[in-house]
């Protein structure tokens, strides 16, 4: 299963840098994202991975197929709030 990190800084802009790691965490990430090899936003908007013209839960698959364990970086801004969009997420873990 992917595991997925939050870009706190694109997620949460509007909270304070000391607050955005534990709103990450109350919606479900157990990663902040530095620097990771596969990060994702939808195209266009840079929103949730369910907005766009990318088939994300596909390419998630394909990276659960062949066998990635490394972290994938969310990159995306919320549409509306991180953790009212979040719910792409529950297949995979995230969410409360």
């Amino acid at each position: 299963m992917p595991r997925f990190a939050a870009n706190v800084s694109t997620m949460f802009p509007n909270l304070p840098v000391d607050e955005r790691f534990a709103a990450a965490r109350a919606i479900g990430f157990r990663a902040v994202e530095y620097l990771f090899d596969i990060q994702f936003s939808s195209v266009p908007g840079r929103h949730e991975p369910q907005f766009g013209e990318v088939n994300m839960p596909y390419l998630f698959e394909t990276c659960d197929r062949l066998g990635y364990d490394g972290w994938i970086g969310c990159e995306y801004r919320p549409m509306t709030t991180a953790s009212e969009g979040i719910g792409w997420g529950k297949p995979y873990g995230l969410g409360p």
